[in-house]
């Protein structure tokens, strides 16, 4: 069961799966496991076709941090896909988009409204996010604002790792064996996000 599982998970490198069955207790040797997946490969109609890997979290924290009319039709589809099935990220990314258009219209003056409204969605990374502000809200709300400020660019790569953390929680749930499928490092932080000032 499990070969067959890592193997719809899009894992079909005998090695790789052998070794990590070796690991879980397996005494048999590679041929073996080289020799069933052969018949996995053989027997495409009685097994199910490898499913492909899900997106890393990374790549989807990337899709959301970009600007929609600027976002690959194919990526598009993808992340409208994830967001259907987590609310949770939906919720997220409606809000970190929200921010980003106060951001690159220079509408520091939305700030307290949307920290309101990020903090009422309970949502972990939102409301750590807004914590942060607080702490600071003159200087953003000001960073927000003024046309030459290091202040957006430092509250967007912020932004940038609260879509990164949901969309981490998000994808561990895509596979039944995604903490091998998807070998992401979860503390990575997305690339510098993609929202431009016109």
């Amino acid at each position: 069961p499990y070969l067959q599982e890592r193997w719809n998970c899009g894992c079909t490198n005998a090695t790789q799966l052998w070794q990590e069955i070796r690991a879980r207790g397996y005494p048999g040797g590679y041929s073996t496991v080289r020799d069933r997946l052969a018949r996995f490969r053989g027997n495409a109609a009685g097994m199910a076709a490898p499913a492909p890997q899900p997106p890393k979290p990374r790549a989807v924290a990337a899709w959301i941090m970009t600007r929609p009319d600027d976002l690959d039709p194919a990526d598009q589809t993808r992340l409208d896909a994830i967001l259907a099935s987590s609310p949770e990220l939906a919720t997220v990314t409606a809000h970190v988009r929200a921010f980003a258009a106060i951001m690159t219209g220079r509408r520091g003056r939305e700030l307290e409204q949307w920290m309101t409204a990020a903090a009422a969605t309970d949502e972990p990374a939102l409301t750590s996010f807004v914590t942060g502000l607080r702490a600071d809200q003159d200087a953003v709300t000001a960073g927000l604002t003024l046309r030459w400020s290091s202040g957006s660019s430092k509250a967007t790569s912020t932004a940038s790792r609260c879509s990164n953390a949901r969309c981490t929680d998000a994808q561990t749930q895509t596979c039944p064996a995604s903490a091998s499928c998807s070998p992401t490092n979860p503390t990575k932080t997305v690339p510098e996000p993609k929202f431009g000032r016109r």
